[in-house]
This record gives structure tokens, C-alpha cells and sequence, in this order.
């Protein structure tokens, strides 16, 4: 679900510049015939270049539908050879599925939800009976709720975009979560028990996705991705005088650097943030103060780090290594000082990440376990229905729908 999403850009190699050539789509192969292909909710789209090949010339253009792809993974099944041969993979293949588990230090895992699915972002409720969680569909990503003592499951949002990141107020009552359709990109609120609509908090045509509220519920934490496809840390505040129908204030700017800055989390008592920047070069977990104050910053992770989490009694900070394993660090936060031990390994037990860039595991309320997402080893309709096909002189009919010359 997320590539569906993503940008498709060039690479100029002399001088490591990047320009953005597309933007929603994924695998994207430039043709021989002088045009973009890339795929996109299951078809194949076309787009003419200019001599450079660095800048469309028109819009996308859709060339045949029912295209075997996975937006979960990035990956298109198709090829072209120079000469306008194209073989592609047509239908659908199996749904790719995994599970919800509970994991503890031990590296015991139970499961938490009874079936696998294609889940997204589970996320426990802050009295930890329930679990948030994205569920992919045909018809995209929607949040739902599965109440762990009744083993009921509860569908929230029903939009057929893609709807996950969900993240609980501290009173449990609302969850926050983005969504991005062919509108644009949306961070919005929604009563957990099932009980109305989503109700639009901010609206943009860049990707976002929200993390972490502060401990009063009245400030979230997320991260947005800035022209030059950079993320970027914001906050911003909400007046809860209508809990139904909240009103964001101004968002402001916490963290904006030529780095990317991912994943920000409130600590316990609202008085630092943590996130995971790649400033160095690699990932690693840092922690600021909140609201900022100079230039200070502690790196808590060396060797990689990504998807922080605070426990809640205030003494440890976790997160996810490079090999998706999860580490924890002990700290002391004393006035405007804070000091974390060496960080060790918490659990051995590998993690299942189906995409970048978002947290797919989280800290119980009682700091004794993570819900995670771990692969099964079956598929729904494992055999699908994909047939591969050749297709001659397929130049041709990209010209004729884009309406560009031969070359």
C-alpha cells in the first residue's frame, strides 16, 4: 500500500543529484521509446520524457490494467527490451499476509490477533485491551480495533484509501491517523469505539504521518516529507474543548535539517522527544528537549537505530535495529540533562517490516511486551490467477495513448 505513494526519481551520478521525475507510482523503467513506466494501483502507466529524460512531458497515461505488482514491497512485474518487446505478469497474485504477535524478552511470541492478514502499524491502547492496527483490503488500507479480552474486531474507517498509523490519546477515547488518497494527504481523528466519522485535522499534498501524542493529549508529534524529499518533524496543538471535533492549531517546525528526521515519540512526562535521523549517515535514535531549547541533542543508539519508544515508568528507551531486532536503553533525565546507559539487546527475535518508513511494532503500557508483525508461512489464494504475456511492437501503442511521435 505505501509505494503506491511513493516518488520515482533520477539519479544523476557524476554529481549524486536527485530529481523527482514522478510522483505516485512505483518500479519505475525508463523505455527506449523516450517514456516513464511505472505501475500504480495495479496498472501500468506511461508518461513521455524530454531529451534529458529528467522531466515529464505530459501527464501519466494508463496502458493496460490488471498488472501483477506488490505496493507493499515496491515491486512491478514487468520488463521491455530496447526494441519494444514488453513481457509483463497479468492478474492478481496471492494476497501477501502476515500476523499481529505478542513478543516478550525472551523472545516468546503469542498471537495477538487470530488470523493473519496484510495488518499495518499495530498500536496498543493505552489500558492495553485493545490493539489499532491498518488492515489491507482490495479496496485499500482501512484502521480497525480488536478488543484482546472479547476478541472482537471493529472497523473504524471505511474511505477505501489508505488508512493506518493509527495513534492513541492518552485517555483512549480517539485515535489519530493519516490517510492519502488521489486528493492528497490528510492527518485526521476518529472516535475508537466505532462512533462516527474521521474528522479532518491537516490536510497537505505531501505524505505525513502522525506518531506520538504528548502525556495531556493536547500535542501530536509527526513527521512530513518537505520538498526535497526530506522528512521533517512537526507538532501541533489541539484545542479538546469538543473532544469530537477537535481544532489544530498552527503546526510548528520542531526538527528541519538537509537530514531526514523520522518516527518522533513524547516521553512519559512531555519534556523530551525522541526520533530517528540519518544525519551520520546511518539511522540513529535521538532525544531533544521539548519545546526546544539550544542546541541540545543525546544520541542514544550507535550502530543503527529506528522506532523509539518510551516505557512508561520513565526509565527506558527502546527501538528497532537495522535487522528489524529490539534494543533498550536505560536513562536518567534530570533538569536540563539527560544520560542514557549503553544500549543492549532486548529481544534476538527478528521482525517483519512490510514497509519503510513507518513503526509496524509497539510497547505495551506495561513494558513487559511489543505487539509486532512476524510473516506466516501461507498466503491467501496463494496460486492466484497470474498469466504472463508477451506483447510485440508495444512502443507503438505507447505513442499512440500518449500521443507522442516516433522516435
Amino acid at each position: 500500500s505505501d509505494y503506491d505513494g511513493a516518488t520515482i526519481e533520477a539519479l544523476t551520478l557524476k554529481t549524486g543529484e536527485r530529481t523527482v521525475i514522478q510522483r505516485g507510482g512505483f518500479f519505475g523503467r525508463y523505455a527506449s521509446s523516450g517514456h516513464l513506466l511505472f505501475t500504480r494501483d495495479g496498472f501500468l502507466y506511461a508518461v513521455p520524457l524530454d531529451a534529458s529524460g529528467l522531466k515529464p512531458k505530459g501527464d501519466p497515461v494508463p496502458i493496460l490494467g490488471d498488472l501483477a505488482s506488490d505496493p507493499s514491497s515496491g515491486s512491478g512485474q514487468f520488463d521491455v527490451s530496447r526494441t519494444g518487446v514488453f513481457i509483463y505478469r497479468s492478474g492478481k497474485a496471492g494476497e501477501q499476509t502476515w500476523s499481529v504477535v505478542s513478543l516478550d524478552g525472551s523472545g516468546k511470541v503469542q498471537a495477538l490477533l487470530p488470523e493473519s492478514a496484510s495488518y499495518f502499524t499495530p498500536r496498543f491502547s493505552p489500558d492495553g485491551r485493545r490493539v489499532a492496527v491498518g488492515i489491507e483490503s482490495g479496496k485499500g488500507v482501512d484502521i480497525y480495533t480488536y478488543n484482546l479480552q472479547q476478541n472482537a474486531l471493529t472497523r473504524l474507517t471505511f474511505a477505501g484509501a489508505v488508512d493506518y498509523n493509527p495513534v492513541w490519546t492518552p485517555d483512549g477515547g480517539h485515535i489519530a491517523f493519516s490517510a492519502h488518497s488521489p486528493e492528497g494527504y490528510t492527518l485526521s481523528w476518529i472516535r475508537s469505539d466505532g462512533a462516527g466519522g474521521p474528522v479532518q485535522l491537516i490536510a497537505d499534498k505531501s505524505p505525513m504521518q502522525p506518531f506520538s501524542f504528548s502525556g495531556d493529549g493536547k500535542r501530536l508529534a509527526y513527521q512530513q516529507l518537505d520538498p526535497d524529499d526530506h522528512f521533517e518533524l512537526w507538532t501541533v496543538s489541539l484545542d479538546l474543548s469538543d473532544p469530537d471535533h477537535p481544532k489544530p492549531g498552527k503546526p510548528e517546525v520542531f526538527a528541519r535539517t538537509p537530514a531526514n528526521e523520522m518516527l518522533p515519540a513524547f516521553s512519559p512526562d512531555g519534556r523530551w522527544l525522541t526520533y530517528s535521523s540519518d544525519e551520520s549517515g546511518t539511522y540513529e535514535i535521538y532525544v531533544r528537549p521539548f519545546p526546544l531549547a539550544g542546541g541540545s541533542k543525546w544520541q542514544v543508539s550507535f550502530g543503527g537505530g529506528k522506532v523509539p519508544f518510551w516505557s512508561r515508568d520513565g526509565k527506558n528507551l527502546y527501538f528497532q535495529t537495522p535487522d528489524s531486532r529490539i534494543m533498550v536503553a536505560a536513562y536518567k533525565a534530570s533538569g536540563d540533562s539527560f544520560l542514557a546507559e549503553k544500549p543492549r539487546l532486548w529481544s534476538d527475535k527478528q521482525l517483519f517490516a512490510p514497509t519503510p518508513n513507518d513503526a509496524h511494532l509497539d510497547l505495551a503500557p506495561d513494558g513487559a511486551r511489543f505487539a509486532a508483525l512476524m510473516p506466516t508461512s501461507t498466503q491467501k489464494d496463494a496460486k492466484g490467477t497470474v498469466h504472463e504475456t508477451f506483447l510485440l511492437n508495444f512502443f507503438d501503442e505507447v505513442r499512440r495513448r500518449t500521443g507522442t511521435q516516433a522516435k
